[in-house]
C-alpha cells in the first residue's frame, strides 16, 4: 500500500493538526517503509520545517507538465520535524488564471470546477465570493491534479493507492478525483465541522443538539438555513460532499462522530484518535527531572513575585497554581466558565477564611504590541536580587521565606541587606489599577477585552484580600517572549493544575499534554479527549484520578460552575504529597494515548478503503 496525506498544514506549522500529521508520520512512515507522502501548500512557513531536495528524475516531465498547463509549482522535501518523511509541496495560486474553453466560451478553470462541484455534489458556491473559499478550492484541486499527473510515478512504488484528506480545505482535491480518477480509494478525515464550530462560537450546545439527535433521529431541518444564515455554505457542502463521497469517513473523536451525523448527515466509519506527539514524549522525559522541574517552579514563583510584590506582601510558600490556555475563542474553549469558576473558589474560600493562596493564569494569545514596561522592570530587579541572596548562601527562598523580601530580611550581614531592600524599593507600580496588582502582563492593540471585563465583573480584581489571583498572559509562550521566556511545556510542568472547561472541542490537546507535563487535568465532556477518559475511567468526575472529566451535557452554566469550583476547592485543600500522588496518576493516564497504540486506528481505515 501506498499512502498519499493531503494537508494545508503538512510541513507547515499554523494550527492543531499539524501536531497531529508530525506526530504520527514517523509511525505511518515506518509501517509503510517509506511508501507515504504527505502533500502541502508552500510558502515561507514551510523554511522553518523543511530541508528541500531535488526532483526526482522520474517526475521531472510531470513536473514540467503540470507547470506547463496548470500554472503549479511542485517542490520536494523532507520534513525534518516528521522523521523526514516524504514531502510534496505546491504553490498554486497561479492556477487562478488557468482558462478554459467550453462550448466556444472561454473561462476560468476554477469557475468551471465550482460548476461541476455544484453539479455532481450539490455545493453551492454561486454567492461566496470570498478568497477563503476559492483559495482552498483552488489548493484541493491543485492537490487533485498533482496526484493524477504522478500517478504513473505513485504507481510504480505500489498497486493500491490510497488517498488521505484532512478538513474542508482539501475536500475539492478528493471530489476532483473521484470525478477523474474514480478508482483510487479516499479518506476523509474532519477534526471538526465547519457549521459546528460556527454554531458554537455564537453560544449554540452543538454536541447536546448532536446528542438528541442520536437518540431520536430527528433531523434539524433548519441546519441547512443556518449556514447561510452565517456565509458558511459551500464550506459546509463541500465538507458534507467530501464526507459522503469518501470510501471511509474519519474523525477524530466519538464527541466530532456525534457531531457529523448531526450536522453531515454521516457519522464516522472510523474513529481515529489523536495521540501523544513525540516530541512532547521526549520533552516530558526530560521535564520529569526533579531539578529541572523544580527550577522551571522556582522561575514561575519568581515571575508572581515581581507581578504581586510591588502591592502588597505575599508568602508564596504552598500556594496552588492553575491555568488554562487554547485559542482565545471566549464561548468554546470556556474562558467564561473557568473565570466565573475561580471566582465562585475565590468566594468560597474567603467564607471558609481560608489562608489557601491560588494564582491563576490564562494563556490565551491575543492582539498584543509587547510586555508591560513594569512587570520587566520589576522581573529584572526580583531576579537581580535573587541572585545575590544566591551567592551568599540563601537558597530554596520561595520554599523556605515564601518571598524575595521575606529572605532579604532574614541577612545577618546589615550592609548587605540594606543594599538589597534598596534595591527592592526600586519596584514599580502601575498607576491605572486603582492600587492592584494588574491583570494584564501586555499591552494590547484593542480595549474592551471579554477577560479582563469578565473577572473585573466577578470581583477577581488581585486585592490582596482576593484568594485567587489571576494573571491573564495574551501571547504564545516562547523563549522569546521577554517575560517567562520559556516554552510552552516548560512553563505549565510547574503548575498543579490545568483546567480547560471547553463547550466545543473536537478532540483536545491541551488536557493530555496537561496530563503529561504532570499537572492534574481537568476536562469537560464536550470533549472528545474528554469522552475517551470518561469510557476508560467510570469514576472519572471526582478527584479520586489525575485526570477529572465534568459533565456539562444539558447543565446550566450556573450548575457546571458549581461542579468545577467544587473539584478546584477539594484539590486546592490537598497537601503536597496527595496533590503530587494525582499527578503521577495523571501522567500514566495519559500515555494511553501514545501513536504507538492509537495508530491502529488509522490503519484499519486504510484497510476498510482498500477492501471497496
Amino acid at each position: 500500500m501506498l499512502l498519499i496525506e493531503v494537508s494545508s498544514e503538512a510541513g507547515r506549522k499554523i494550527g492543531g493538526i499539524y501536531t497531529v500529521l508530525r506526530s504520527k508520520a514517523p509511525y505511518v512512515n515506518k509501517k509503510l517503509k517509506g511508501k507515504y507522502f504527505l502533500i502541502g501548500m508552500h510558502d515561507e512557513l514551510c523554511n522553518v520545517d523543511v530541508e528541500y531536495q531535488k526532483t526526482p528524475k522520474q517526475l521531472e516531465k510531470f513536473v514540467d507538465e503540470l507547470e506547463k498547463d496548470y500554472y503549479i509549482t511542485t517542490k520536494f522535501a523532507n520534513w525534518i520535524y516528521a522523521d523526514n518523511v516524504n514531502l510534496i509541496l505546491i504553490e498554486f495560486k497561479r492556477l487562478f488564471e488557468k482558462k478554459i474553453r467550453i462550448d466556444n466560451h472561454e473561462d476560468l478553470f476554477i469557475n468551471h470546477f465550482k460548476f461541476q462541484l455544484w453539479e455532481k455534489f450539490g455545493v453551492d458556491s454561486l454567492n461566496d465570493r470570498s478568497w477563503d473559499f476559492s483559495e482552498n478550492v483552488l489548493f484541493g484541486l491543485a492537490t487533485g491534479l498533482t496526484i493524477k499527473k504522478f500517478l504513473p510515478f505513485f504507481k510504480s512504488l505500489d498497486e493500491q493507492i490510497i488517498c488521505h484528506f484532512h478538513e474542508w480545505i482539501t475536500a475539492s482535491g478528493l471530489l476532483y478525483l473521484k470525478i477523474y480518477e474514480p478508482s483510487i480509494r479516499s479518506v476523509f478525515t474532519t477534526h471538526a465541522t465547519v457549521l459546528g464550530r460556527t454554531l458554537s462560537s455564537y453560544g449554540r450546545d452543538v454536541f447536546s443538539e448532536a446528542m438528541d439527535y442520536s437518540e431520536n433521529k430527528i433531523r434539524n431541518d433548519s441546519l441547512i438555513r443556518e449556514a447561510y444564515k452565517f456565509n458558511v455554505e459551500s464550506k459546509h457542502l463541500i465538507e458534507t460532499a467530501a464526507a459522503h463521497n469518501a470510501s471511509v469517513f474519519t474523525t477524530v473523536s466519538e464527541t466530532t462522530s456525534y457531531e457529523c451525523d448531526y450536522i453531515l448527515g454521516k457519522k464516522a466509519d472510523v474513529i481515529t484518535i489523536n495521540g501523544i506527539d513525540a516530541e512532547i514524549k521526549k520533552m516530558q522525559s526530560s521535564l520529569t527531572n526533579q531539578k529541572l522541574k523544580e527550577y522551571n517552579k522556582q522561575e514561575l514563583l519568581q515571575f508572581i513575585d515581581a507581578l504581586f510584590s510591588p502591592y502588597y506582601e505575599i508568602n508564596l510558600k504552598d500556594i496552588k497554581t492553575i491555568y488554562i490556555s487554547g485559542r482565545y475563542e471566549f464561548t468554546n474553549k470556556g474562558y467564561d466558565i473557568f473565570i466565573d469558576s475561580i471566582a465562585e473558589l475565590d468566594r468560597r474560600l474567603r467564607n471558609h477564611n481560608s489562608n489557601v493562596n491560588v494564582f491563576a493564569f490564562i494563556f490565551a494569545p491575543s492582539g498584543i504590541s509587547k510586555p508591560r514596561d513594569e512587570i520587566i522592570h520589576n522581573y529584572l530587579l526580583i531576579d537581580k536580587v535573587s541572585e545575590v541572596l544566591e551567592n551568599i548562601g540563601v537558597s530554596k527562598i520561595y520554599d523556605v521565606y515564601g518571598s524575595t523580601l521575606n529572605a532579604v530580611r532574614t541577612i545577618q550581614d546589615k550592609e548587605i541587606r540594606k543594599h538589597l531592600l534598596d534595591m527592592l524599593s526600586e519596584l514599580k507600580k502601575s498607576f491605572d489599577n486603582n492600587g492592584n496588582p494588574i491583570l494584564l502582563t501586555h499591552y494590547l492593540q484593542y480595549g474592551n477585552d471579554p477577560i479582563i471585563e469578565r473577572c473585573i465583573k466577578n470581583n477577581l480584581i488581585n486585592s490582596k484580600e482576593n484568594r485567587v489571583k489571576v494573571i491573564f498572559y495574551p501571547t504564545y509562550l516562547n523563549p522569546k517572549d521577554n517575560l517567562l521566556a520559556n516554552n510552552y511545556y516548560s512553563v505549565i510542568s510547574s503548575f498543579d493544575i490545568g483546567m480547560f472547561p471547553s463547550r466545543y472541542e473536537p478532540f483536545g490537546y491541551t488536557p493530555l499534554e496537561a496530563a503529561l507535563m504532570g499537572n492534574i487535568a481537568i476536562t469537560s465532556s464536550n470533549t472528545g479527549f474528554g469522552r475517551y477518559v470518561r469510557h476508560y475511567l467510570k469514576d472519572c468526575e471526582n478527584i479520586s484520578h489525575g485526570i477529572i472529566v465534568i459533565d456539562i451535557l444539558n447543565k446550566s452554566h450556573e450548575q457546571i460552575v458549581s461542579n468545577y469550583a467544587q473539584i478546584l476547592e477539594e484539590l486546592v485543600a490537598l497537601d503536597k504529597n496527595q496533590l503530587d500522588k494525582l499527578k503521577k496518576d495523571s501522567e500514566t493516564l495519559a500515555k494511553m494515548f501514545d501513536w504507538e497504540k492509537v495508530i491502529a486506528n488509522y490503519f484499519k481505515a486504510y484497510e476498510i478503503a482498500l477492501e471497496k
